[in-house]
């Protein structure tokens, strides 16, 4: 028996989660989701207006393909892993479950920012080793290891979390990644 349902009934609660996502441009190109504003839970009705139309592409549980415009971004860092999620253009947000290997691998400096974001929230007393061993097991899939190379283009993200975040603020590897960025300016 087919069940009928209002439009605006059953379809977000099936966009809680994707899998196997990407996003892109309005012209189809690939983009990276940071491209997107980024909201912090202290002012969630504070983000610049999104530049262009990004577009979540993937899958929703049970198979549901997924083509949603965003318009930003938000970044969870307390639980176990980090948790990434975005706006949708209609107002609800979305986690990103998967990415999509391709994804993955060519937007790979972003999610190495983001597992270090989340290592210094989590454990700010480590010393800098232990950061790298973290990052190299969590991307031990990937040819290349991370390096301080794969935080350059997000030099401005690192630094809103540490002056919206006081454990990264005095996160020790932090004081330590400071003199790194320095060098990055060059």
């Amino acid at each position: 028996m087919m069940m009928m349902s209002d439009d605006d009934d059953d379809l977000e609660p099936q966009l809680k989660a994707v899998w196997d996502y990407f996003f892109v441009d309005e012209e189809k190109h690939p983009v990276c989701f940071s491209v997107l504003p980024i909201r912090f839970a202290e002012d969630p009705d504070e983000a610049p207006e999104c530049e262009g139309s990004v577009f979540l592409r993937g899958t929703a549980d049970p198979g549901i393909p997924v083509y949603k415009q965003v318009v930003a971004w938000k970044l969870g860092l307390q639980g176990r892993q980090p948790e990434i999620a975005v706006l949708s253009k209609e107002g609800s947000w979305i986690n990103l479950a998967k990415p999509r290997n391709s994804y993955e691998v060519n937007f790979r400096t972003i999610f190495i920012t983001v597992q270090m974001l989340h290592f210094l929230r989590r454990k700010p007393e480590e010393p800098e080793k232990s950061l790298w061993n973290h990052l190299r097991k969590v991307f031990d899939k990937f040819d290349v290891r991370p390096s301080k190379d794969d935080f350059r283009n997000h030099r401005s993200l690192m630094k809103q979390f540490a002056e919206k975040d006081s454990k990264l603020a005095k996160s020790e590897v932090r004081i330590l990644l400071s003199c790194m960025w320095a060098t990055l300016l060059d």
